[in-house]
């Protein structure tokens, strides 16, 4: 995070307690995560579909907070019906904005010396 965003997103109580739990996003959070904890099984890959203003980010900022915090986060009960699918300390994430990437081009990162074009490669 590069700390730019509202208070509100950066801190995880915060967001929390100003963020409805829709059915939508309770299933999300027990699929990633029930899956991570080897809890559940599911796809590796989920795709956020909804239309412009749907939620998709905010789903990830939801997920980038438990990744980060775990079972620290006050009132994530209300999140999960399992709270044992939430990681009981945090775990690795990475976050990337995909219109960062360029395919054709590459990104160069000039501290590594190495031009990326995919997540890959």
């Amino acid at each position: 995070m590069e700390g730019k965003a509202p208070q509100v997103y950066q801190d995880p109580t915060a967001f929390f307690a100003n963020t409805f739990a829709t059915d939508g996003l309770k299933t999300l959070i027990s699929e990633v995560f029930g899956r991570l904890v080897g809890a559940a099984v599911g796809s590796p890959i989920i795709r956020l579909e909804t239309s412009f203003g749907g939620g998709k980010t905010h789903d990830e900022i939801a997920l980038w907070h438990i990744a980060k915090n775990g079972r620290e986060i006050s009132g994530l009960e209300r999140f999960t019906d399992n709270i044992n699918f939430i990681p009981d300390r945090p775990i690795q994430a990475a976050a990337i904005a995909c219109l960062d990437l360029d395919p054709v081009n590459g990104v160069y990162h000039a501290d590594t010396g190495v031009t990326t074009y995919t997540l890959w490669v």
